[in-house]
């Protein structure tokens, strides 16, 4: 059981980025680990009676570990549901037009400028504002000199996630070449794309 939590720690630092989830998760299996590691060393070592706290060592870490879990894997389906619910509003226009980024996938700079024009019309006939953000990963061309082509096609990867995860539903985030990003925010006026610029900013 203690080396399955050891395997379970090593899929979850291998499969997701650093953060509150993840730090959730990892702290969560370790207390798992620890509580069982202790209960095998048990069946080998034998402590007298009147120490007891080998017993908390053994029961105390589990209920927490456990709640840990409980937390991260809650977390963990909420951003399912954001990733699906952007995944589900890009598909129905990919099935249309297919014009995608085949790395992240996130709508290519064409798609942009169609949906360009129809939030624009959108934005004239509801009289509601619309903004644009640019956004540029600073020193990707150093990890690509540094780590190669593959560890930084894995950055934009899951610097799309993340920026999915930090957008609302009605935002349209697409990939216009190499690491600049673009979002669409409809309904959105000056002063609030900037404070979400500087949320974004700080996400990443």
């Amino acid at each position: 059981s203690a080396l399955l939590s050891l395997v379970w720690l090593f899929l979850v630092f291998k499969s997701r980025p650093a953060g509150r989830v993840t730090n959730y998760l990892s702290i969560g299996l370790s207390c798992v680990f620890f509580s069982w590691w202790i209960d095998a060393l048990d069946e080998f070592i034998r402590l007298p009676a009147e120490i007891e706290w080998d017993h908390w060592l053994e029961s105390g870490p589990m209920p927490v570990g456990l709640i840990l879990l409980t937390l991260g894997i809650y977390h963990w389906h909420r951003e399912q549901l954001a990733i699906s619910a952007q995944m589900e509003k890009r598909e129905g226009s990919f099935r249309e037009h297919r014009l995608y980024d085949k790395l992240t996938p996130l709508g290519s700079a064409d798609y942009l400028k169609r949906q360009l024009v129809i939030s624009l019309e959108q934005s004239v006939c509801q009289q509601q504002p619309l903004s644009l953000l640019a956004l540029d990963l600073d020193g990707f061309s150093a990890i690509n000199n540094a780590f190669g082509h593959a560890e930084g096609d894995e950055v934009l990867s899951a610097l799309n996630h993340l920026l999915v995860l930090n957008l609302r539903r009605q935002d349209l985030l697409c990939r216009l070449a190499g690491d600049r990003f673009v979002v669409l925010l409809p309904n959105t006026g000056e002063s609030q794309a900037k404070l979400l610029a500087l949320e974004l900013q700080q996400a990443v």
